[in-house]
């Protein structure tokens, strides 16, 4: 079974975003609720709004759930860095802020042991074919 998750957030959607596909865009009184009843697994606050998700791979590690991690990451910071200066929607603030994550992100993605495969998405077609080999042929 393969499954992407949909986070929970409370910030409002940029341009092009549609809820219940890039978040769901919830309240913060939604949010808490959730929180509260337990059904997010992982919870953060991050440049001003709650991110919350019903996955998250460390959560799942220790839930002893059997599962195959796999982490797909930019070829580097830079062009994160581009995509999101390329949006024309973040304060130069959240950019750093969001830039910094992605380094602790990346770091943590190098763990022995966390992660399985990591996948460099610096060509679509290839990081596509890595991945459906590690998913479909057990790579």
């Amino acid at each position: 079974m393969f499954e992407l998750t949909v986070s929970h957030t409370t910030r409002q959607p940029r341009p092009g975003e549609k809820d219940g596909i890039s978040y769901h865009f919830v309240s913060v009184e939604t949010y808490n609720t959730l929180k509260h009843n337990g059904d997010l697994i992982e919870d953060a606050m991050y440049t001003g709004a709650f991110y919350g998700t019903k996955t998250g791979v460390q959560q799942v590690k220790t839930s002893g759930f059997d599962a195959r991690y796999v982490f797909v990451k930019p070829r580097d910071l830079g062009v994160l860095e581009e995509r999101l200066r390329g949006r024309g929607t973040e304060s130069e603030k959240n950019i750093r802020a969001r830039l910094d994550r992605a380094r602790r992100e990346l770091e943590f993605a190098e763990t022995a042991g966390v992660f399985q495969r990591v996948i460099v998405n610096d060509d679509l077609g290839r990081a596509y074919a890595e991945l459906e080999d590690f998913v479909f042929g057990l790579g």
